[in-house]
């Protein structure tokens, strides 16, 4: 037989041990907090990587429904001055993507260029020796037609 038991019973709290409560409580008030904080940042950052994910799964099945995707491709523009039109040509395929009328301004810097042209080729002809705008100069062939 026993002659003693242990029970649950009320106990009237001192005041040191209501001060300790009361600093475990502000304790884990302060922890709740810092881990709700925790979760709805990690839960941020989870849900925008999910959202990369989705981008990319959206943009994979499309190319692949359509069978191509835009990327950016080299072009050069190619210019027919005697018809007066210029071309834009894909480099990777030779495909004539545009076709537009030159400008005025791209023919005089075509002609600006052509008058440099000139003048560098006769001062190799010349030995340095050609004159400047304006001035006679002699032709190096006399067969030639001198401008």
């Amino acid at each position: 037989m026993r002659d003693h038991e242990t029970r649950n019973l009320k106990v009237i709290l001192t005041e040191t041990e209501l001060q300790k409560k009361g600093q475990e409580l502000a304790q884990c008030n302060q922890g709740i907090a810092e881990k709700k904080a925790h979760k709805k940042e990690v839960s941020a950052q989870i849900d925008a990587d999910i959202k990369k994910f989705e981008l990319q799964v959206l943009s994979l099945s499309r190319a692949i429904q359509n069978g191509f995707e835009y990327r950016d491709v080299e072009c050069v523009w190619l210019y027919e001055w005697a018809s007066g039109k210029k071309r834009l040509i894909r480099r990777d395929t030779a495909e004539e993507i545009d076709c537009k009328s030159i400008t005025e301004a791209e023919r005089q810097q075509h002609i600006d260029f052509e008058r440099a042209e000139k003048k560098k080729a006769m001062r190799k002809i010349d030995g340095g020796k050609s004159a400047s705008p304006g001035e006679d100069h002699a032709c190096p062939r006399k067969d030639a037609p001198c401008e």
